[in-house]
């Protein structure tokens, strides 16, 4: 997401991990779905492709065509992968917190880091939580035409289907300057403002894998550009005190307030400054969202 950072050549490999990541076999993928769901893959669909479309590091998702003629993307957890995880994070967290004693490190706060991570790959495996959270995007955006989220048909731990949502990678968009890119962005920025501060619900794994952009090419929205949101697994959602500093630290950035947003900042992270003359930070900030682009 910062291939300003880093070397081109590095952005490239670590990109094709959102969606190239080593995929399991085929008889696995119906292993699972037939053992999960407790029915033959025959009977759950019309047509099931043996090709993965995407593989991630915790799941694959494979297409397919329900007997009632919806098409829909299945998603299905890799074999061992919750295993997988948690020794991984075992020798992750044992490595940190031994390298956590040199004193010169510590600061760093590099085993909270590890636990947080290991936190959020943990909430990714339940794929029942996933569908639930996609009922409430949906139920959040339910208005807007803009913003697309998949709807989730079937789900439990191992195996979610949802409506299969046509799309572009955003990640085409980003490569090039294109006239819709303008619109894009602001649908992006906009959308991601109403998850933080009207909603509380926040897309936490937002990465150009997980984001597609369709363009109907009929209909009342032809020629507008859509978000498809994909892999809404991680959810965050603040508590009344961290949600009130984000919305306050955020309006001291929109006003240019540069002493009141670092003594903000300061507060939140438990050393306190003192500004150089009084500020209101908690101003209620409506006219970031009077007229959003969907309206």
């Amino acid at each position: 997401t910062r291939p300003d950072l880093f070397p081109p050549e590095m952005c490239l490999n670590l990109s094709n991990l959102h969606r190239d990541a080593p995929a399991h076999s085929t008889a696995q993928s119906i292993e699972t779905i037939e053992k999960s769901l407790k029915c033959s893959i025959d009977d759950m669909f019309l047509y099931f492709d043996p090709q993965p479309l995407a593989s991630g590091a915790i799941a694959q998702i494979h297409k397919g065509v329900l007997h009632d003629g919806r098409v829909v993307a299945v998603k299905v957890l890799h074999p061992r992968v919750k295993q997988s995880i948690f020794s991984d994070f075992t020798i992750m967290y044992t490595v940190v917190s031994i390298i956590d004693k040199i004193p010169t490190v510590k600061w760093l706060s590099v085993p909270e880091s590890v636990q947080e991570f290991g936190r959020s790959m943990v909430l990714q495996l339940d794929l029942d939580r996933e569908a639930r959270n996609l009922t409430k995007f949906r139920q959040n955006f339910k208005n807007n035409n803009y913003i697309i989220f998949p709807e989730p048909i079937i789900s439990n731990n191992s195996v979610l289907i949802e409506t299969f949502e046509p799309g572009v990678p955003i990640s085409h968009f980003m490569a090039s300057s294109r006239p819709e890119n303008s619109k894009i962005a602001a649908l992006g920025l906009e959308s991601y403002m109403k998850m933080m501060l009207v909603d509380n619900f926040t897309h936490s794994d937002l990465h150009p894998g997980n984001i597609m952009v369709r363009i109907p090419q009929s209909g009342p929205l032809k020629g507008q550009p859509q978000l498809v949101l994909l892999d809404v697994g991680l959810v965050t959602e603040l508590s009344p005190r961290d949600r009130e500093n984000f919305v306050s630290l955020f309006g001291a950035v929109v006003r240019g307030d540069g002493e009141g947003g670092p003594c903000l900042s300061s507060s939140v992270a438990g050393h306190p400054l003192r500004p150089a003359r009084d500020r209101r930070l908690g101003e209620p900030l409506p006219h970031l969202l009077a007229n959003p682009i969907w309206a």
